[in-house]
């Protein structure tokens, strides 16, 4: 037998082959999936979730986002029993976060199988993706279950992928899943993606566009993408964490401070810091990435063309205070403008 083909003709034959079969999976596959609530709330920033429990290991796999910004999070399981977990690492690159749980945690024989690398996911198959969807699920309520077929396989540069917040693009040796299932709404992100026998062959990743067409990309990260992360046994970064924290992102605008929020990729997203110019006053002020701007001289701002706005228009030399939301708390920051980080 030849070795698989990913061509189109190939995934096409597939999805005609696969087109009568019901996608059944076992009735238990998806209890090793969880409900997951943290930070958000507010300015489109859910505070839920999903989560997976991994074959062999304590900890669960979720998606990197704003819900892990608050600790112990809040992690419940099919029985509606919950338990207190904590990031023990992120690969930010890929956008993917490992938890660990405060205590035993739930039981191994609900934890997920993986699909071997030697029986590979082909275009047309089919599968179900399990999610806590517009968190619809509480306690012990079932999740959603999605079934539809794997559409390709793409690069990350291929679909020119960004995130609302701006995040360092994925690593372009990453083939990323592509799905007809839709994975961009929220709580969705961290969900598992199985095969017909239950298997994990995928993790929904954060919400990402396409920076050329403007479009929700629903894709998925190989499970083989999730070994670096999940051989972190501390409170850390993996070497993708590492690399991507150090990456110079491009500077689209700054206001006077040296603060880039934002790509205007979405008229309503939030105002989040995106970057900091070295040395300027909002470095050096206590300004940090990834706060989140909620107002700005106790005028609220929910939008990034709000808060863009207000930092422009200010006045050379005259001081302002900038309150941001980080980890979960309300900070209060005071910057004074002198007019030379303008870009």
């Amino acid at each position: 037998m030849p070795p698989p083909n990913r061509s189109a003709a190939t995934g096409l034959l597939l999805l005609f082959l696969f087109a009568t079969q019901a996608v059944a999976i076992p009735p238990n596959a998806a209890e090793g999936v969880l409900k997951l609530y943290g930070a958000g709330g507010f300015a489109r920033v859910e505070a839920y979730q999903t989560a997976i429990l991994i074959d062999g290991s304590r900890a669960a796999v979720t998606a990197a986002t704003p819900a892990l910004d608050s600790e112990p999070l809040t992690l419940v399981t099919h029985d509606g029993v919950r338990w207190e977990g904590r990031v023990a690492g992120v690969d930010r690159r890929l956008g993917i976060a490992k938890i660990v749980f405060v205590g035993a945690g739930p039981s191994a024989s609900v934890r997920l199988r993986l699909r071997e690398a030697a029986d590979p996911l082909l275009p047309g198959e089919p599968v179900v993706c399990v999610s806590n969807a517009f968190g619809v699920a509480a306690g012990a309520e079932p999740l959603t279950l999605q079934s539809g077929v794997v559409m390709g396989f793409a690069t990350p540069s291929s679909l020119a992928l960004v995130t609302v917040r701006g995040r360092t693009p994925l690593p372009n040796d990453t083939e990323l899943i592509l799905l007809d299932i839709v994975t961009s709404n929220p709580g969705a992100p961290g969900g598992a993606v199985l095969d017909r026998e239950g298997r994990l062959v995928g993790v929904v990743g954060p919400e990402r566009r396409s920076a050329v067409t403007g479009g929700w990309v629903n894709y998925a990260l190989p499970i083989d993408a999730l070994g670096d992360l999940m051989s972190v046994p501390n409170l850390g970064s993996t070497d993708s964490t590492a690399n991507a924290t150090r990456d110079e992102p491009p500077i689209l605008d700054t206001s006077p401070f040296g603060i880039v929020l934002t790509p205007p990729i979405d008229a309503s997203a939030p105002p989040y810091v995106t970057h900091l110019l070295r040395g300027s006053v909002a470095e050096q002020s206590g300004l940090r990435v990834d706060d989140l701007i909620v107002a700005i001289d106790s005028r609220p701002v929910s939008l990034r063309r709000q808060a863009l706005l207000a930092l422009m228009s200010t006045e050379r030399g005259r001081p302002i205070s900038v309150e941001v939301i980080r980890g979960g708390e309300l900070r209060a920051i005071r910057l004074h403008s002198t007019g030379k980080d303008r870009q």
